[in-house]
């Protein structure tokens, strides 16, 4: 006699069902992760520049943006985003007209300050943030953010010339310590630096109320008092 298989009905699942367990599922596993302690960003300071990046970093990138939020890394960056800002207040004196907020080379995911924290919490200082072909696949030219108590403008030449107000007597940098521009930063102005958290930095030059005119990179900051 030969053996009878048995055939599995499937019939009285329906569609619905399916859907429901995967859903369920779903959200199970991005509740697990969501609540879990690991910080995939945690060893990452700065954003690698477009320029450089490989094919693995991108996939990572995706993966990150995708499944990499959890309770663990908006924690950290909600610490980090803090820790900024305070520390900028305290080396502008809380005085946003003596002091000029220069923003270029953050990786808004690990770093968790970015433009957009820049401008709500400190809405009231000139506010300027920095592209070049260092932090972009742009060549041959420079954009600048800038904004102001409300006000928002961009602009874009090959040389960016940027005004600094003749009441300014600090700058204060967010930038990739690892940058060309920051050398050129550091090679042309004093710059001091401020730890924030697990080797994150920020910085500040005092430039005092002479006259300036530092080119850095494709950025020109000039300052008179007349």
């Amino acid at each position: 006699m030969g053996t009878v298989k048995k055939k599995t009905n499937f019939s009285g699942i329906s569609k619905n069902k399916v859907m429901t367990v995967i859903l369920i599922f779903c959200i199970s596993i991005n509740c697990i992760n969501f609540l879990s302690s690991f910080n995939s960003n945690q060893n990452s300071g700065h954003e690698i520049k477009i320029s450089k990046i490989t094919i693995s970093q991108e996939i990572t990138y995706l993966i990150d943006i995708g499944f990499g939020y959890n309770y663990a890394v908006v924690n950290a960056q909600n610490l980090l985003n803090r820790l900024t800002i305070q520390n900028i207040l305290n080396a502008a004196h809380n005085n946003p007209k003596k002091s000029l907020l220069v923003i270029k080379d953050t990786d808004q995911d690990t770093m968790g300050f970015n433009w957009k924290s820049a401008t709500y919490f400190l809405p009231e200082y000139d506010i300027y943030y920095l592209f070049d072909e260092e932090n972009t696949d742009l060549e041959n030219m420079a954009y600048a953010w800038h904004t102001h108590d409300g006000g928002y403008s961009v602009s874009a030449s090959k040389k960016m010339k940027i005004n600094v107000n003749c009441e300014v007597n600090k700058i204060i940098w967010v930038m990739d310590g690892e940058s060309d521009f920051f050398s050129e930063v550091k090679n042309q102005l004093n710059l001091n630096e401020i730890s924030l958290h697990k080797g994150m930095n920020i910085y500040y030059s005092n430039i005092g109320q002479k006259d300036m005119d530092a080119k850095i990179g494709k950025f020109i900051f000039q300052k008179s008092q007349e």
